[in-house]
């Protein structure tokens, strides 16, 4: 579900990083905070814990493309969806 919210919220949160409107800044952090504990709550019952240096689902995503099944197909999914936001987030 925090997964879900974070999927959702992730491309508002991009668009005010680039306009930068600081009163939408709290919306911007709070996307932040799912993404971190989302990656160690949800994503982590799923695909295991976070290897050192990944603390955000984004950084996870390149290596857990190569997992075999319906899971490497969602990461692969979650990789065009950040990068279409995003270009070149997640590389």
């Amino acid at each position: 579900m925090i997964t879900l919210l974070t999927l959702i919220l992730y491309p508002v949160a991009i668009q005010y990083e680039k306009e930068w409107k600081w009163k939408y800044k709290y919306l911007y952090y709070f996307t932040g905070v799912l993404d971190i504990i989302a990656n160690y709550t949800e994503v982590s019952c799923v695909y295991g814990l976070p290897d050192r240096g990944e603390w955000t689902i984004s950084r996870r995503l390149r290596k857990l493309s190569k997992v075999g099944g319906i899971r490497g197909k969602l990461a692969a999914w979650s990789i065009l969806y950040v990068n279409y936001f995003q270009p070149g987030h997640v590389e």
